[in-house]
């Protein structure tokens, strides 16, 4: 068991489908993630300076705990992600290129506390609504979560992705396990038939090609490290 975690941390990871922890990022590394200017938002992290290692290799060793899952993959890292795309506004089972996720990390890099909304299990989001099973109603509500400079949240695979109450600098993480692939797109892009017009994920596509990646290939160094 990680030595960050209580088995109560594992019970609300496994009910909830989320877990919030606080002061894993330090306030050098949130600076340097949210200055990185990069031609694809998908390249954030630099394994090369010492404590985004550190950090990096901290964060996956949860998601490895909470999974339990042996071998983690750093995915991808994506500087704030628009949740009205359809690559963020599903549950990550859905909404990623890449098969299987393990987890995901949502950070915010900001100096100040900010409002997270998350979504259970039978909720989604459609068209900005709350949906579930189909059916929308304004009476659902999101569950509200105030996460501070340093927190991170970590969401299983099934959670819609966490939705900032107004605009917040923050970056998502992807976690895979040893054996994820590369797809060619998404589910969601494929529900919502856009793939040929959506700019990010022509983007991620052109990242992955670029690292000499084709549709099924398993992930492998230097790109995606092994963390855990």
């Amino acid at each position: 068991m990680n030595d960050l975690l209580s088995s109560s941390h594992h019970l609300i990871f496994q009910k909830k489908g989320y877990l919030h922890l606080v002061q894993l990022t330090s306030s050098r590394v949130r600076q340097q993630w949210g200055s990185r200017n990069k031609a694809y938002p998908f390249d954030c992290i630099d394994l090369r300076k010492r404590e985004e290692g550190a950090t990096l290799r901290r964060l996956a060793s949860i998601v490895a705990a909470l999974t339990h899952q042996k071998w983690i993959r750093l995915g991808y890292s994506c500087l704030n992600p628009d949740p009205q795309d359809p690559l963020f506004c599903s549950p990550l089972s859905e909404g990623l290129s890449l098969s299987p996720c393990a987890a995901g990390c949502l950070i915010p890099l900001g100096d100040t506390p900010n409002i997270l909304h998350l979504y259970p299990h039978d909720l989604t989001r459609v068209d900005g609504e709350l949906c579930s099973g189909g059916v929308t109603s304004p009476e659902w509500e999101p569950i509200v979560e105030t996460v501070k400079p340093g927190d991170v949240l970590f969401f299983d695979t099934e959670l819609s992705f966490p939705l900032f109450e107004g605009p917040c600098s923050s970056l998502f993480l992807c976690f895979v396990p040893h054996g994820a692939r590369f797809l060619s797109r998404p589910k969601a892009i494929l529900n919502k038939k856009t793939s040929q017009t959506n700019p990010l994920v022509h983007s991620l596509k052109t990242w992955f090609h670029e690292r000499g990646y084709s549709f099924g290939d398993a992930l492998q160094e230097p790109h995606h490290p092994i963390l855990t």
